[in-house]
């Protein structure tokens, strides 16, 4: 199974078969709208996820989620994960 992290019709696939409107902030955060810093929690929630199922290999990480190693690599710094 592929996460595409940059697809909508994916969020499910990190959050579960839940309602996707129940975790949306609804008020403003200091990174921006509730929208956008929902966003950035689904991308780094993918990549942790994907990381610990495959044991912290990030090549296979980046694979398992369709992007890029070295865009894996830019978000674990932009993240704090590394």
């Amino acid at each position: 199974m592929t996460l595409a992290i940059l697809k909508p019709t994916n969020i499910q696939l990190v959050l579960g078969p839940s309602n996707i409107a129940e975790h949306i902030p609804l008020t403003n955060t200091p990174g921006g709208s509730p929208l956008n810093s929902y966003r950035k929690e689904v991308k780094k929630q993918a990549i942790l996820k994907a990381l610990e199922e495959t044991r912290w290999n990030r090549t296979a990480a980046a694979e398992k989620l369709d992007i890029p190693f070295r865009q894996i690599r830019h978000r674990l710094e932009k993240f704090g994960i590394v």
